[in-house]
This record gives structure tokens, C-alpha cells and sequence, in this order.
């Protein structure tokens, strides 16, 4: 080996036992490697399964040296599949194994001037040769981001290794490694769903009623308050996994419905996630394939491998054939000490014995110290009393047991029902903790009840394992099945309220939770006013800013809330606290459709304040967001209702020059009337505004991050309303935002799915994906499968396309809010019925059913179309001689190109009193396979556009075909008059 090792490349063997010699390493490296090499470090020892592990850095003296020794993997060292990474520099994921390679590529501020961009091809055509690419897309409408997923995860770490200074076509290339969903899924292992912020001492069997499962399939990791000050292992809230799914819909579809949900005035979150699998959990048995029990009745899990007759991977524990050629090595025994598990058995009967006990649960006497006591405190009006199973290393064995005692007679004579829990092996114990302890515990260490938080138990148990998501780059991968400590992820704390009754206001009130946070300090000159109560309103993780409810010391009733800003950077928290305030004062007028400020700390000059707040008045309702997780999905019509009454706010405030910028479900609050089923919105969160003319806010745009949505992304736009700065990109506060972000919110609505790529990589906009076209199908056909209405289906079909066409696909097209007003009328009115108006439309005493129109030769696509659209408006007016007719002063024209064909025309209503002139654009594209597509623009006397899409139609038409397309183009223009008269 060379004496000099330029340490550029090289690998990382992770894992490593610490007391493992240099030469043991030297020796491993030998048989794989021909090249250079030398142990350049050793990292920092960390536990891993209860023993001491470390990372080994080696460095190679060349990339084909390292090259050469990954080709050869997998490696086994000291008898065990061993887990080897290109030793890359320290960032995110540094030492997974993922599959995915995320591009970041650099933008320019006009970088819809430039031509040279990169493209799929030319990422392609550079990073082909580190690995097989398995797929592509693009992650934003910019185009700057790419996700590339390689078949091996070596792949990513070479690429990346490789290309630390990176330029295409001028543009520097920034690459970090991705968890795709593929490095998600490892063979069959199940999904649980992770529910955080539950209450302290909560119950499998509240846990059981809300989630709809049952008790055996409930781990609860409890907490409990010592002495009033004190939480276990530093957390306040409680966690539990549901588990048992088998398909990740079903574990999405359930957690979705409960999360937001309100458990004894803590508002729950849930995640699903795969379940982490212990090895020691696995079954021998069944790894050979000849386990005679089901998953239900062996005493271990039954997990089968992903290759269960070619598996080489000899640490694999997953199940396998007979055919399987490589054996797995030999796996230690169980220790209890590391054991995971326990099982609460409460509402025992007061005078039960230790013994008592064992023999009813027919425990080994062997393990009769693993049963614990509630230790006597001398009470004898008890009337139950509890008992733990500890160091329980099986969870499939309690679940067994669980299944078996729980809600059973401890016996005919004592007839109470034994209730069982799963939980997390710990220290702390649901009773007093400052009772004597049982000799039996003092025997089992680490399993005694602790006295106090500060107890001195040298043995003390780590914290437990946590379910995190199980990678499965390669086999590799899918053999490191370790053990991860637990991490507790509270969301808020709730000491003094955990008893109370939960709230029942429909109010942002209704989901509240006492902090221990004090009031700003300078609000001490509103105490006489605002009384501070730590209630904290819509406690979420993805809030910025935080809400507590006030309460009015003057007027009674009269209650506010107050919006404490976050205290990031001091300067865009000033901004952003100077937008809401300007924001809501030149709104001031608009009642009850957006906040009300009270009072504010927010001023115009330089402040040294560290934190800014305002006051404004308490809104009734609740989040959008939360609402639907009450009321479940929403239908068709009640969507479209959301969103355009949404638009009558935010046409409101764009009257006073200002552009909310930040559409989404959180930012809309929205109070229903249970009688009339009436609704009412309220816009909130004006934080990311922009505010035209305000010389304040304009002045400090450039020291403001970058502005996106997390939502939706803002497509890449050059209209502008407003005059604006012009520091500012346009596209970001064009009024035409808005807009998107109410498409954004329909299609969420619909669908359940947030928007936030206009397009992926293959050019498919959200609505274009094929689930989500079945969701919206099916949408469209519950309310029009009664009277089976093909001509009302294609109606709302081809104007909802339209809407997301435009409001995602079509950057140069976006709606204006009175564009997307008619859209979204052109739906509702025929579903409310308003447009079947009898008195309004007087049908023609003598109508011409035979159509005139003659198959014209497809040669002739220009006299085809003419005849087409002729006989069209004839028989439109035809049928309603009294009240509708066709200009003629002249201004019928028509204009032909190549394969394109528009005739204008001016069509002329009125009837009892109405009188309307609109101008209307009849344009034809004729498509290949005998097709055209056919659209009408039409103009009031708003001069607003109303584009109403008719769909593609076969060019060689039949009758049946030009009687539907009369009808819809009938419907259309019905409608289009009830609108306009209307307004």
C-alpha cells in the first residue's frame, strides 16, 4: 500500500463493532481490493442494538480503485452482511441508502427570456453513466428541480461524489440524495399510522372508539405528569401506534379521517408509516418456509422476503422457500433487558395476589418477576387495583394475550373485567410514585417503578425504539433491520387542561390548548383590556405564526385573538407583520369576510423589538382544512359553492389593491349553519400580500426570502394588473394568483390532493393524472347518473378541464377572478337548475327537427365547418325565434388558416325586459383522426371573456352526433344569458 493516499474517494463501512482492530479492517479490505488503500478515521462511537458501534472511513487512491471495490458488494465482515457507502461529504442522508438523486439546477431572475435551458436530456445524457435510471420528473413548473431514481443506491452516492463542482450549459448543478417511495417500501412490512399530542394517561380504549380497531392492535407509549411539574422523558403529550395495515390506503384513508380530531381538548396528529420490524420479532420457523402457524396464531411475525428463493443475503430474517440455497447465520438469543414491550392489566380485583395472578394469566413461574404489582398504600377502599407485564421482547406473543384476557371476568367470583394495554417498555408506572416498592420489583432492574424524575437507578432503560421508515434501496438494505431510539414528537403542551371538558364551539376556540407561554411583555398596557388566557387557537405544525384566544375585560362576550409572529429572521418578520397590519386597515371596510384588527405593536420605522404581534378580532369558524376532516369529503356542487363564494372575497380585495398571494385551506375559515346548511367564508393570513402603491412594503421586498406557496405552485406568469414595483417579478403579485390558488383549491377539494406541480416530467398537469380523473369522473357522475345526462356530464366535464387547464397547465393563460367567476357559474346554475327557465326561454310554436346539415367529404374541412357552425346558430334561433336572433349589420365574419377556422357573429336577446348583445367567437381546430375541437368565446356587456369549451366531435358527422353537439352548444348559451341577465 501506498504511503500517501489522496483521500478524495473513498468508502465508509458503517456499523463497525468499536473494539474491531486495524488489521481485522485491513485484512477485510485486502480481500476485496487490489488498489491503494488506508484507514484514514475512525468516527464517533455510537449504540446500536445495545452495543457499541462505529464508522470506518477508508481512503482509496483513485476513483476506479473505489469503483472496483463497490462492483463486488454485497460483503459480509465478522459473519454479518455489512453495510459499505461512498464516503461522501457530511450533508443530509449522507449515510442512507437511497435510490433517488434530487437536481437542483441554478435559476435566473428572467428566466422566462432565456432559450438555453436544460433539459431532461441533457441531465440524462450526463448522469447515464453512473447507473440504470429508472425514472424521471420534474418536482416544480420552473423546471429547476429534478427527482432522478436509480436502479442502485450506489448510483447516487458515485454521482454525486463525482460531480461536487457541476455546470450544464452554464448553469451550476447543485445534487443531494432523495427517499423515494421505493426506498420506502421494503418487501411486505406493514403500515401503522403514528397518532402524536395525545393526552397524558391515555387509553387503548379511547384510542379503539376513535380509530374503529381493536385493542390488540394498539401500542401506546404513555406519559404521565410527576408531582404536577415533572413528564416523562421530557414529553407532555402521549403517542400510540395503530397498527395491522396491510395497504397503505387503508392505514392513509383512516388516518386522514382523524387527524385534526380533538382527544380530551388535545388535538391529534397522524402519520402513517411502515412498522419498524426487530429481528429478534421474526420467525425462524418461517424464514425456512415451514412454520406450521398463521401470522395470527405463531408467536412471531411472518414477514416474507422480497426474493424468497434466490435471497444470498445471509442476515436476512425475512421468510423464504426451501429452495433457497444460502442459509442464514446464526442469530443471537433474546436479552430482556432490551426487551421492547409491556402490558398494563388494570381493573384488577383489590385483594389479588401476586400469585393470583400468575396462575390466571398462566404465566411460567420462571418469569413470575416479570409480573409487577401495584404496591399497597395502605387504602382498602380500593375497589381495583393494576399490575404490569414487563420485559416482554414478543409483540406478536401479547397481542395473543391481549386478545385472549382482555374484557374477561377475572373469575366467576370476582366479576371484573380484566382491560389490557399494549404499551412501550419504561420506568414510570400509572400509580403513586412515592409508594413502597415490592421486593419482587427491587429484583427486576431497569423494570422498577421510578420514584421521581431524578431517581438514581443506575440501570435506567434507554429510551425505546421508533418506527421510521424502512429503506429498501437493494437486498443490501433490505437486511438492516436495526433498532432506533424512540423519538418523542409532541405537538404543544397541555398540563392544567388534561381533565376538563373538550370544548364544543364550532369557534376557532374549539380546538385550544393551555401553554405555559406568557403574554408578550409590552401588552401590559392593554391588561385593562385583553385579559391573556395561553389558549393557543389552531395549534398546527405547519403554522408560522401562533394564535392565542384573549378574552375582553370590559365587554363581556367580546373576545379577540392575537397573532404572535414567528421570530425567524427579524426582518422578514417585520415584513411580514407590516403586510398583515397595512393589509387589514385598507380592508377595514369589508365586513365579516376577513379579520378585524384591534390593536398592533407592529410600526412603519426600524424597531429593536424582538417579537411583534396584533390583535384582531375572534373569528367564528374553523380552518377550511379542519372542516373537511369533520364533515368528510365534499360533493361536486358544494366545492363549486366554496370556491366561488371565495372569489366574491377575493374580488373584494383586489378592489383595494391588494393580492393575498397564499390561497389555501388553512388560510380560509368557514362557519355552517347545521339548519340551513348555509355557509359562511372568511379570508385570513394576509402575511405574504402584496399591497400595491405601499412605498413601506416595496422598499423592503429585496430583503425578503423568496416567496412560494406550499400548496400550489404559482405559475410562471408575465401579466400584471397592478402597477408594481419593479424589483418584483411579476408573477408574483399578479392578481392572476389568486385565481390559481382557488383552481388549486377546487382541485384539492374534488380530489384530496394538493396541486403543487403544474406539470411533471412526462407534461401531465394534476388533472391529468389517472387517479385523480377517476375521483373527478366520479364526482361528476354522482350528480349526473340519475337522469343519466350525457349532455350535462360533458358540460361540467369538459369546463372543470378547462379550469385546471388553464389554472395549472397554461402560464400564459391564467384566469382573471371574473374569467374563473363564469367558469365556475357555468357548473353551478345547471346543477342549482336555474337555467331550465320556461317563462325566460319560450321554445318556437313551429320548430325544424330534420337537421339541414349534409355530410360534406373530409377534403373539404373548410366547407364542412362552415355548414357545421351555419346550421348551428340556424337551429339555435330557430327553436327561440321570440327571444333570440343573430346581428345583421354586419358582423358576421369569417376567417380561415391552416386548420383553424373562426366566424364572429353578434347574438341578440331579449325578452321581458332583458336585453343583452353579445359578441360571440366560434373557433374550430381541426385534429388528426378525423376530429375538431370546438370552442366558443363570448363577451357581454361586462367585456368580460367567457370561454365555453364544446369538446372534440368526429368531423365526418353523423345526425345523432350534431343533435348532442346542438344541445350542449344550446345549454351554453342558455346558461351564458342567466349569468349575464343575472349580473
Amino acid at each position: 500500500m501506498a504511503a500517501s493516499i489522496v483521500t478524495d474517494f473513498g468508502i465508509a463501512l458503517h456499523d463497525v463493532d468499536k473494539n474491531t482492530p486495524d488489521k481485522i479492517i485491513l485484512r477485510f479490505l485486502k480481500k476485496y481490493s487490489t488498489g491503494n488503500y488506508k484507514i484514514n478515521k475512525r468516527g464517533t462511537p455510537y449504540r446500536k442494538n445495545g452495543e457499541e458501534r462505529q464508522r470506518i472511513y477508508i481512503g482509496f487512491d483513485s476513483l476506479q480503485s473505489v469503483d472496483e471495490f463497490m462492483r463486488q458488494r454485497p460483503f459480509t465482515f465478522d459473519g454479518k452482511l455489512l453495510k459499505v457507502m461512498r464516503s461522501l461529504p457530511k450533508s443530509r442522508l449522507y449515510d442512507r441508502m437511497v435510490t433517488g438523486l434530487k437536481i437542483n439546477i441554478e435559476s435566473f431572475q428572467d428566466e422566462h427570456l432565456l432559450t438555453d435551458k436544460v433539459n431532461e436530456n441533457d441531465l440524462k445524457k450526463h448522469f447515464q453513466y453512473n447507473g440504470t435510471i429508472l425514472s424521471s420528473k420534474w418536482m416544480n413548473s420552473a423546471k429547476t428541480e429534478a427527482l432522478f431514481q436509480f436502479e442502485d443506491y450506489d448510483a447516487v452516492d458515485r454521482s454525486i461524489i463525482c460531480n461536487q463542482i457541476l455546470k450544464i450549459k452554464g448553469r451550476k448543478i447543485d445534487l443531494e440524495k432523495y427517499i423515494t417511495d421505493a426506498d420506502r417500501i421494503a418487501n411486505n412490512v406493514p403500515y401503522c399510522i403514528h397518532v402524536r399530542n395525545l393526552p397524558v394517561r391515555v387509553t387503548s380504549e379511547e384510542l379503539a372508539d376513535m380509530f374503529e380497531v381493536r385493542i390488540p392492535f394498539i401500542l401506546v407509549h404513555p406519559c404521565f405528569l410527576i408531582e404536577q411539574a415533572h413528564s416523562t422523558d421530557a414529553r407532555t403529550t402521549s403517542e400510540a401506534w395503530i397498527k395491522g395495515f396491510r395497504d397503505k390506503a387503508d392505514a392513509q384513508h383512516i388516518a386522514e379521517k382523524n387527524s385534526g380530531k380533538t382527544l380530551r381538548r388535545n388535538r391529534i396528529v397522524c402519520q402513517v408509516m411502515q412498522e419498524e420490524i426487530d429481528e429478534d420479532e421474526l420467525c425462524t420457523k418461517f424464514l425456512k418456509g415451514q412454520c406450521p402457524y398463521t401470522n395470527d396464531t405463531c408467536h412471531f411475525k411472518h414477514i416474507s422476503c422480497d426474493e424468497p428463493d434466490t435471497c444470498e443475503n445471509p442476515d436476512c430474517w425475512y421468510g423464504h422457500t426451501d429452495v433457497r440455497s444460502t442459509k442464514p447465520h446464526f442469530r443471537p438469543p433474546q436479552r430482556l433487558e432490551d426487551a421492547r414491550y409491556r402490558v398494563k392489566l388494570s381493573n384488577l380485583p383489590p385483594d389479588v395476589t401476586h400469585d393470583d395472578l400468575i396462575k390466571r394469566l398462566n404465566i411460567n413461574s420462571k418469569f413470575d418477576k416479570h409480573l409487577i404489582l401495584q404496591p399497597s398504600d395502605g387504602n382498602s377502599t380500593k375497589s381495583s387495583i393494576t399490575a404490569y407485564l414487563v420485559r416482554q421482547p414478543s409483540e406478536n406473543r401479547l397481542r395473543q394475550l391481549i386478545n385472549k384476557y382482555h374484557d374477561t371476568f377475572y373469575s366467576s367470583t370476582r366479576q371484573q373485567r380484566i382491560q389490557c394495554q399494549l404499551e412501550l417498555a419504561q420506568e414510570f408506572f400509572e400509580w403513586n410514585d412515592n409508594a413502597d416498592i415490592t421486593s419482587s420489583v427491587n429484583s427486576s432492574r431497569c423494570a422498577s417503578p421510578t420514584r421521581s424524575l431524578g431517581s438514581t437507578c443506575s440501570s435506567r432503560s434507554r429510551l425505546q425504539q421508533s418506527y421510521s421508515s424502512v429503506v429498501a434501496a437493494n437486498t443490501v438494505e433490505h437486511s438492516q433491520m436495526s433498532k432506533q431510539p424512540y423519538t418523542s414528537s409532541s405537538i404543544s403542551t397541555n398540563r392544567s387542561t388534561v381533565q376538563k371538558d373538550e370544548l364544543t364551539s364550532s369557534s376557532q376556540r374549539s380546538q385550544t390548548q393551555t401553554t405555559a407561554r406568557s403574554s408578550p411583555s409590552d401588552m401590559s398596557q392593554l391588561a385593562a383590556q385583553w385579559k391573556w388566557t395561553g389558549e393557543m387557537m389552531n395549534n398546527d405544525s405547519s403554522d408560522t405564526d401562533q394564535q392565542y384566544w384573549l378574552k375582553n375585560s370590559s365587554k363581556k362576550g367580546t373576545n379577540a385573538i392575537i397573532k404572535i409572529y414567528s421570530s425567524g429572521n427579524h426582518g422578514n418578520t417585520l415584513l411580514r407583520a407590516r403586510r398583515e397590519r397595512i393589509a387589514l386597515q385598507q380592508l377595514s371596510e369589508l365586513r365579516n369576510c376577513v379579520p378585524k384588527i384591534c390593536e398592533s405593536n407592529v410600526v412603519d420605522e426600524a424597531s429593536s423589538k424582538t417579537e411583534f404581534w396584533t390583535i384582531m378580532k375572534l373569528m367564528d369558524g374553523e380552518r377550511l382544512s379542519d372542516d373537511l376532516k369533520v364533515h368528510g369529503k365534499v360533493p361536486l356542487l358544494g366545492a363549486l359553492e366554496i370556491c366561488r363564494s371565495l372569489l366574491m372575497i377575493i374580488k373584494q380585495v383586489h378592489n383595494q389593491k391588494i393580492v393575498h398571494r397564499d390561497i389555501q385551506p388553512r388560510n380560509i375559515l368557514i362557519q355552517r349553519n347545521s339548519t340551513t346548511k348555509d355557509f359562511k367564508l372568511m379570508l385570513v393570513n394576509f402575511t405574504s400580500a402584496w399591497i400595491d402603491g405601499n412605498e413601506l412594503i416595496s422598499c423592503m421586498k429585496p430583503i425578503e426570502e423568496q416567496w412560494s406557496s406550499e400548496f400550489y405552485l404559482v405559475p410562471q406568469l408575465e401579466e400584471i394588473n397592478f402597477q408594481t414595483n419593479q424589483q418584483v417579478q411579476p408573477c408574483q403579485y399578479s392578481p392572476t394568483i389568486d385565481a390559481s390558488g382557488t383552481c388549486a383549491l377546487l382541485f384539492w377539494l374534488l380530489t384530496g390532493h394538493k396541486p403543487r406541480a403544474s406539470r411533471d416530467i412526462s407534461g401531465n398537469a394534476p388533472h391529468q393524472l389517472r387517479d385523480n380523473v377517476k375521483i373527478i369522473e366520479s364526482k361528476i357522475g354522482a350528480v349526473t347518473s340519475f337522469n343519466d345526462d350525457r349532455i350535462m356530464y360533458q358540460h361540467i366535464e369538459t369546463h372543470l378541464r378547462l379550469i385546471f387547464d388553464r389554472g395549472f397547465a397554461r402560464p400564459d393563460q391564467q384566469w382573471s377572478i371574473d374569467e374563473l367567476d363564469y367558469q365556475l357559474q357555468c357548473i353551478i346554475m345547471p346543477l342549482q337548475n336555474k337555467h331550465e327557465r320556461t317563462d325566460y326561454f319560450p321554445v318556437s310554436s313551429t320548430v325544424n327537427t330534420n337537421p339541414t346539415l349534409s355530410v360534406i367529404p373530409f377534403e373539404d374541412p373548410f366547407v364542412c365547418m362552415v355548414s357545421m357552425i351555419y346550421n348551428l346558430k340556424t337551429r339555435l334561433v330557430n327553436r327561440f325565434l321570440k327571444c333570440m336572433g343573430w346581428s345583421s349589420q354586419g358582423k358576421n365574419q369569417w376567417i380561415t388558416e391552416d386548420k383553424r377556422i373562426e366566424n364572429r357573429d353578434m347574438l341578440i336577446f331579449g325578452y321581458q325586459g332583458t336585453n343583452l348583445t353579445i359578441d360571440i367567437h366560434w373557433n374550430v381546430t381541426i385534429l388528426e383522426n378525423d376530429r375538431f375541437k370546438l370552442v366558443i368565446n363570448a363577451k357581454g356587456p361586462d367585456t368580460v371573456n367567457s370561454e365555453l369549451p364544446l369538446g372534440s366531435w368526429n368531423i365526418r358527422q353523423p345526425s345523432t352526433d350534431f343533435e348532442i353537439l346542438l344541445k350542449s352548444v344550446e345549454l351554453k348559451i342558455k346558461i351564458l344569458i342567466c349569468i349575464l341577465s343575472q349580473s
